[in-house]
Formats: structure tokens, sequence, C-alpha cells
């Protein structure tokens, strides 16, 4: 049997040490790196455990409301109506960051909004619609205007809309806090969203897909309107799923630093064009299909610094289009099989011998001879430079090129000696 002395001279037994005992500091230490469950676990402990485990506990809240079942805070089922959930955060509430609502169409509790005026440091809601795998749609229209009526009051900087309706944002809403806005399933619903004045706005994401459900608009029309005059804070625009004439855009960004537009269709880049800054540092365009018509329009971004095009064949004619700045990064990543695309190929190669560019390839694969010369004509340019990632295959596919001539030229020479 082992036993642990103070002082080896006196032999007083040691008290067996306990997590009470250690600084408030270490016990900080621990606890914030706890997952939600033992978090839960320390908090039932005792009062001072309780104390140190409500500090990241609570720190991002997610509170799941469907009328089948209880209240879930945090993995936690609370009896209802939810009156323990008013006690818990009321408690804690100066340790509430970020707020993530699970709703399923559930009418949330008016006591639970007004509430909300209570959580001063509230930086982050979310509109949570994937909750453990599941697919949720937003609460009921009239909670969620309420929701978001209450919010606009906060100084929140982030906020997250999914299953996005134009009849939810009303027009006495300002966020006057508002940095950060994510708007998602925009074609959920028929009619036209306008984005309301956002003095403090700066980054903005729009995305128009709805994976789980028929969308009315069905890219059929005008679904977002963009006045950028009233978002003159705007430094960062992100578009997705984007169709035809899905936005609609006026005035001018004149702080927009950053533009990325993925997975749209018919993209009418004249449209767009006027309304980017001149300030414009960084464009990224990814999976897009551009829309082809005569230029109108040549934009000057002589801020740019970084220009990405990824698998969009029909957006690499931006290169000729656009007046680019010397040192500016241009990256280009294509699919084999856009070197197949017969009435593309000479835009690509004209709009690549524009501009120094580095070009990457998304797969390496066996070509046949025709795309094999075509890759020839790629790296015959002397503006492009092929990524170090591609060169091992490029260089591969070039020596079967040059085999198959040398093959070529021996046949020749084979026939032409059986005829003399």
């Amino acid at each position: 049997m082992l036993t642990l002395y103070d002082d080896p001279m006196l032999g007083s037994p040691s008290a067996p040490p306990t997590l009470l005992a250690l600084p408030l500091e270490i016990l900080d230490l621990i606890t914030k790196q706890l997952t939600t469950r033992d978090l839960w676990s320390v908090y039932d402990c005792c009062q001072h455990l309780r104390v140190c485990a409500a500090r990241w506990l609570f720190r991002k809240v997610t509170i799941r409301f469907d009328e089948s079942t209880p209240i879930i805070l945090n993995g936690r089922f609370l009896r209802p109506p939810g009156s323990d959930l008013l006690q818990t955060l009321s408690r804690w509430s100066d340790h509430v960051r970020t707020l993530s609502i699970w709703g399923d169409e559930a009418v949330l509790p008016d006591i639970f909004l007004g509430f909300l005026g209570d959580l001063h440091r509230l930086q982050i809601v979310r509109q949570v619609v994937d909750l453990h795998e599941l697919i949720s749609n937003p609460p009921a229209l009239t909670s969620l205007q309420k929701l978001l009526w209450q919010l606009s009051f906060q100084p929140v900087g982030t906020l997250s809309v999914d299953f996005m309706s134009p009849s939810i944002w009303q027009l006495q809403m300002t966020f006057v806090h508002l940095r950060c806005l994510r708007l998602s399933c925009i074609e959920h619903e028929p009619g036209l969203f306008v984005v309301p004045s956002l003095p403090a706005l700066e980054r903005l994401s729009l995305d128009f897909c709805c994976y789980c459900l028929d969308c009315p608009q069905a890219g059929l029309g005008p679904c977002a309107e963009l006045q950028f005059d009233r978002l003159p804070s705007l430094t960062s625009l992100s578009i997705s799923g984007a169709r035809q004439e899905s936005i609609v855009c006026s005035g001018s960004a004149f702080d927009l630093r950053r533009v990325e537009i993925t997975f749209s269709t018919d993209i009418d880049w004249q449209s767009l064009c006027p309304a980017l800054s001149c300030h414009l540092e960084e464009l990224i365009i990814t999976n897009c299909d551009f829309v082809a018509r005569r230029q109108r329009y040549q934009p000057h971004w002589p801020s740019l610094q970084s220009l990405r095009i990824y698998d969009s064949s029909t957006a690499i004619a931006l290169l000729e289009s656009v007046e680019l700045p010397a040192g500016v990064h241009v990256r280009v990543r294509m699919q084999p099989t856009d070197l197949q695309h017969l009435s593309t190929w000479p835009m690509v190669l004209q709009a690549l011998s524009a501009v120094c560019v580095t070009v990457s390839f998304s797969s390496h694969q066996n070509l046949p001879h025709a795309l094999l010369l075509r890759l020839q004509q790629l790296t015959s340019l002397r503006t492009v430079q092929i990524d170090k990632t591609d060169c091992t295959w490029v260089a591969a596919c070039l020596s079967d090129l040059n085999a198959a001539g040398d093959r070529a030229e021996d046949v020749q020479s084979s026939e032409l000696e059986n005829a003399g």
C-alpha cells in the first residue's frame, strides 16, 4: 500500500487531489477542450464546476424546437413548456455568443422571442437545417419574422437564413450592426427578394440552390435584387447556384474586394460586370457556364491581385475581355475533356495567349491523338505555364504524341521504299 505524505519528516498523509483544488485558469483550459456531452457531465457535478463548464457549454447554443418533442438545448431534452430553457439561458446569458435554431415549421414560443433581447453579447445567429444530418424547414413564417425582428435590434454581426422567402424580410428591419449575411435556397418561395439597406454589411453570400425540394422559381425569372448603393460597406460577394436572370443588379459596389461565383449557369457577365468595383482584388469562378455575347463593356481592375477560373471553359474568355494589371496572378484549371470542344477551343487559345497564366488539370487520363495535338498547342503558348503537379502527366502525353509522329514517319518511309 502506497501512502503519500506532505512532509516525509512529519509523516502526515496528503489529501487526494481533486478538480476543485485546481486554479480556475487550469479548470478553464480543461473544460475548453471538452465535448458538449462531457460539458453537461461537468455541469451536473457541483456548483463550482457548473460555473466553469457553463462558460464553454453556452458559448455556442443550439436549440431545437419541434412541436412533437420537448425542446432540446445543446443535445439535452428540457421539460415542457420550455421554462427550463429560459431559466438556464437567463442565468448564463453573458456567455452566449452563437445561437443556432432548428425549427422545422414549429411556432417559436413568444416568451423565448422576447427573451432574445437579454442576449447582449450575441454575435452569430444561424438557422440550422442539417442537425444530426436531418433536413429541416425553417420555423413557421410568423415566428421567423418575429425572430428576425427581435434580432434586428441586437448587436448581431453574422446572420444565416435558409429557405429564404421574400416575405420574411420586412422593410422595417434594419440590422445596423450586421457585417455578414448568408441567404440560401432563395428560389424556394416565389417572388422577388430585395436585399435591404445594410450599412455595415461587409460579406454577402447568396445561394440559389435548393437540393431537397422543387423550387417554384426554377430559374424562370429574377428572385433576388441587389442594389449595391444600399450596401456601402460591402467587400465580399459570393453567389452560388444562380441561373440566367436569377439576380438583378443596380448601382456599383465601390468597396467590393472579393467576388466568388460557383456552380452557376447561363450567367450574363456583361450584366454583372459594371456593378463590380474598380478596387476588386480577387475573382474566383468555379464550375460556371457564361453566356457568350459581344463585349459591350471592358472592365478595368487596376487593383486585381488574383484571378482563378476553375472548370469553367466559357469563362476563360474573360482573360481577353478584361484589362488586367501587370503582376496579377492568374490560374486556370481545365478538364481534359475541354480540349475536345471544337467551337470554343480557338477562343480558349486566344484568351490564354492574351495574359500570363498558370494552367492545371482537374484529372489525368489518356487522350486520343486529336486532343494530344491540342494539348501541344496549349503548351506551346509563351504565356502558359503548366502547374508543377501536372508537368509529369503533360510530358508523358507529349511523349506519346512524339512517338506516334515517329511511327507515322516510319510508315511513310517504308511505303516510299516499297514503292521504289
